[in-house]
């Protein structure tokens, strides 16, 4: 029996598995991987780059982004933890947070000025 339009247009949206972009990264002679996040996270990470103004904060956009979306490569293990927040604000600009958080944010194919949206 063929399948109807809706069935159709189903089929090849909630049907198909998602394809998350994913890129090995190599800093400082060591591999770590970056992954794109689904919908759920990447409203969980934008929420958490609102500071108490609801304004959105740059600084915590890379370092919650740096915390949800590193992995060991090939595997699921996380890299870093919320417990890490602390230490990766005490990071300079230019530090691995922000290497880390831009090439993340290229992932999600957001700019600063859609973020801010």
């Amino acid at each position: 029996m063929a399948m109807s339009d809706l069935e159709k247009i189903r089929a090849v949206t909630l049907g198909a598995k998602p394809q998350f972009k994913k890129k090995v990264f190599n800093y400082n002679g060591v591999d770590v991987e970056f992954r794109q996040p689904n919908l759920r996270e990447r409203k969980f990470l934008l929420n958490k780059a609102k500071d108490s103004k609801g304004e959105f904060d740059l600084t915590e956009f890379l370092v919650w982004s740096v915390i949800t979306n590193t992995y060991v490569p090939g595997t699921n293990q996380k890299v870093f933890t919320p417990e890490d927040y602390d230490a990766m604000m005490e990071q300079n600009g230019g530090s691995f947070v922000e290497v880390f958080g831009n090439e993340i944010a290229a992932l999600m194919n957001v700019e600063d000025e859609d973020i801010k949206k």
